[in-house]
């Protein structure tokens, strides 16, 4: 059987800043946009 490494990714979804995080220690912050729906339904 071959060995696999797994990375497990977690992502924390803010309303002006997102983070997306690795459990290498790999840490980026990327910016949010919020929107709103044009109609009720949505």
């Amino acid at each position: 059987m071959a060995y696999t490494k797994m990375l497990h990714v977690g992502i924390d979804l803010g309303t002006s800043r997102s983070v997306i995080a690795a459990d290498n220690g790999v840490r980026t912050f990327v910016s949010s946009y919020v929107g709103f729906p044009k109609d009720a339904v949505s």
